[in-house]
């Protein structure tokens, strides 16, 4: 029993040191061996941003021919990049077709990211055939770009540019197209978003034609708009659009329709309630061969300043509303109720004017 005893010490006492020696070896930090090739993960990371930060040119696929599709596709592959090398193709490379009043920047459509291309097709002349119209888009920079083109010879596939159109603002809207069809004759009609903000916002439309392989620029005019005014103002919208637009004998004649709504604010249903309305209409003549327009007061009903002032924003004044709405407030100062009281209240802030005088005179009644 004694000798099984130390047998027994003996065999637990070296089952012990086998364990302790195989704890060392397993608890010893191990060494690697770094070759030169070897990147841990965070020095990769740390090169990648290092790339980013190059601003090294990405790689693009070719430009095969000036065609809208070929463009199409080429901004669809490259929808990161530098587009200059299309311009510069084009020749339109240091020109901007915008609204009057609207510079060019340096980051109009010259470095794209995201863009966004897509073509439409539709008769914009009086010869068989589409033209094609090519739209660039960079939501990010809120800038656009309208081409237009017409296939000019089948057996080497030529395409003649007739024109563009840009425009570099979007906050809301990007601009957008539509097709016009008036007097037997196409129109392109391109709403660009002008003016934003905390309760205004303005939207113009500009009318193009085609005329001997160009694209010609009509007419610009408000198309949509709205500003929230001061609570005795009320609040103001309004419209445009093309009711009626002719070419004859190298002269065109557009006829607008404007739309006015004046609204107040009632407080106790917190809700508008209408006040007065207006339809207006704007008779414009423009040759084809200069940028000049011209209002033909014989056959409108308003006048280009009444045009600039109430279908504008921040453009108007309390003696401007009275002066071209002065027969619609007339008619509310007879009337008993909301739009009434709104007229009362009004009056109190207008300076004084022959028109004031006579509305109070007429709400005394």
């Amino acid at each position: 029993m004694k000798g099984f005893t130390s047998y027994l010490f003996v065999a637990l006492f070296t089952f012990a040191i086998s364990v302790f020696g195989t704890m060392i070896f397993f608890y010893q930090p191990l060494k690697v061996e770094k070759s030169e090739n070897s990147v841990t993960f965070a020095e990769t990371k740390v090169e990648s941003k290092q790339n980013l930060t190059n601003n090294e040119p990405l790689r693009q696929t070719e430009l095969k021919s000036l065609s809208p599709y070929d463009i199409e596709s080429y901004i669809y592959n490259n929808p990161q990049s530098d587009i200059n090398n299309v311009w510069q193709k084009l020749n339109i490379s240091e020109k901007f077709n915008s609204l009057p009043n609207w510079e060019k920047n340096e980051s109009f459509l010259g470095v794209c990211n995201s863009c966004e291309a897509e073509t439409f097709q539709y008769n914009l002349d009086d010869e068989p055939g589409d033209e094609v119209l090519l739209r660039i888009a960079d939501n990010s920079h809120e800038s656009c770009r309208y081409l237009l083109f017409k296939h000019i010879n089948s057996e080497n596939d030529s395409w003649k540019l007739l024109g563009f159109i840009d425009h570099d603002f979007g906050r809301y809207q990007m601009p957008q197209h539509s097709f016009l069809l008036s007097g037997g004759k196409s129109f392109l009609v391109v709403q660009v978003q002008t003016q934003s903000g905390s309760g205004v916002a303005h939207y113009t439309d500009r009318l193009f034609a085609v005329h001997k392989e160009k694209l010609i620029e009509l007419l610009d005019y408000p198309a949509d708009g709205h500003q929230s005014l001061l609570a005795y103002q009320g609040n103001r919208e309004f419209s445009g659009r093309v009711s009626d637009c002719k070419i004859e004998n190298g002269k065109a004649q557009i006829e607008i329709e404007f739309r006015v709504n004046y609204s107040g604010w009632d407080g106790k249903t917190n809700s508008d309630f209408l006040l007065w309305n207006k339809i207006q209409k704007a008779v414009y003549t423009k040759s084809l061969n200069s940028k000049r327009k011209k209002l033909d007061s014989s056959k409108s009903d308003i006048t280009q300043e009444e045009i600039d002032t109430i279908y504008n924003i921040d453009s108007s004044t309390d003696e401007d509303v009275l002066k071209y709405n002065f027969e619609q407030l007339k008619t509310i100062a007879r009337k008993k109720g909301a739009a009434n009281q709104w007229l009362r209240e009004f009056l109190r802030y207008c300076k004084s004017s022959k028109e004031k005088r006579e509305l109070e005179k007429i709400i005394r009644k």
